[in-house]
């Protein structure tokens, strides 16, 4: 009886024993905090995105002068720009004019440039039917490479005050520490305060729409602009996104993170709260 009493008395605080150890181990578990996210893919998707902003407004102002030699801001001229009639056909679609933006200089967005961009089109804005071709090789922006081909094709506006293009685009994108990324995009791209025609200091545009590729670790990636990217002429040139916000979803990790930038403050970042209501932030590259 003894023996029997003593077993049962080993079993039972054993028992406990383990019961103790795993309440211990769900508790630390439960009490570990959320590790930091990586940030990475998000932050060079930003970037990327402001990049392409910088190259877009330059084509956009190549097109506002069209008699111009030279792509101009306030600080002085740091692009060449050679218009000529070429008839040219691209993707079964015949262009009757060739432009070519050839870098010199920085911009007063404090991004230098180089290389060139090529832009086939034919139509006009003002008509509300241009359509252009354009293809960026080697372009750099700030140090960073840029190969894109570009199609885009001017949509009906309901509004006089405002031109539409759906833009069509693939290519890649590499940072100057050599990571690079491929995406193909589909998005819609709207510019306000066309009516003061050479005044731009009162426009800004408003992107929407996705795209989907690879990041820098060569991971899938996706992304989905779920409310309207924000530009102004106040924030660098419109070249960086001050408001909107971006829902990133690694595709290869299975992590989807949304990312708001603001309310139209040029403060140069992206904020992540995540579902503890912790927030992380990162900032462009300038």
């Amino acid at each position: 009886m003894k023996t029997i009493s003593k077993l049962m008395h080993f079993t039972a605080v054993g028992v406990i024993a383990l019961s103790i150890g795993l309440t211990s181990c769900k508790k630390k578990a439960k009490d570990e905090p959320e590790p930091d996210p990586d940030l990475t893919t998000e932050r060079d998707l930003s970037n990327s995105e402001n990049d392409m902003n910088s190259v877009s407004s330059d084509i956009d102002r190549a097109f506002d002068d069209n008699t111009s030699s030279n792509l101009r801001e306030e600080a002085g001229s740091y692009a060449t720009i050679v218009r000529k009639d070429s008839v040219t056909v691209k993707d079964g679609i015949t262009y009757d004019k060739y432009t070519t933006i050839i870098y010199s200089g920085s911009g007063n967005d404090g991004q230098t440039r180089s290389g060139n961009i090529e832009i086939f089109h034919k139509g006009q804005r003002t008509t509300g039917d241009l359509i252009a071709y354009i293809t960026l090789a080697n372009t750099k922006v700030g140090g960073r490479s840029i190969s894109v081909i570009k199609k885009m094709v001017q949509q009906t506006s309901n509004d006089p005050n405002k031109w539409i293009f759906n833009i069509v685009a693939n290519g890649s994108i590499s940072n100057i520490d050599g990571r690079s990324m491929t995406y193909t995009a589909n998005k819609t791209r709207a510019r306000s305060g066309i009516n003061t025609v050479n005044n731009i200091t009162d426009d800004s545009f408003t992107i929407t729409g996705n795209w989907s590729g690879t990041n820098g670790q060569g991971e899938s990636v996706s992304a989905n602009i779920s409310s309207p990217l924000q530009l102004s002429y106040g924030c660098h040139f419109f070249r960086e996104i001050t408001a909107g916000r971006i829902d990133f979803s690694n595709l290869s990790k299975g992590v989807t993170r949304s990312i708001d930038y603001g309310n139209g403050g040029c403060d140069g970042k992206g904020t992540f709260i995540n579902t503890k209501g912790k927030q992380f932030t990162f900032y462009f590259q300038r």
